[in-house]
């Protein structure tokens, strides 16, 4: 009954907001049946406000955003982002 600490590859003080936007992203790619059974009846807003605050600072952020779309370069702004964003995370939860 003892507890170890094994891992400490990004360890840092952070709010726990900060894997939210990563789970949304990365570990749910946000399909609608997770989404669902983590965040409750969300709104597409908030999923996408999260990750626009907390991707481009997570140490994963790139990489994250770069596993949701087939090209980055058509990200050429925070603004664009933030729309491929909000369309990514509509169809899914439309699906």
């Amino acid at each position: 009954m003892n507890v170890y600490l094994i891992d400490f590859a990004d360890a840092m003080f952070a709010p726990a907001m900060y894997e939210q936007a990563y789970i949304a992203s990365a570990l749910f790619c946000f399909e609608k049946p997770y989404m669902i059974g983590y965040f409750g009846n969300y709104a597409v807003q908030a999923i996408v406000d999260l990750c626009m605050t907390w991707l481009p600072i997570h140490a994963w952020g790139h990489a994250t955003i770069d596993g949701n779309f087939e090209s980055l370069e058509d990200i050429s702004s925070f603004a664009v982002l933030q729309e491929k964003l909000q369309g990514l995370i509509e169809t899914e939860k439309n699906k």
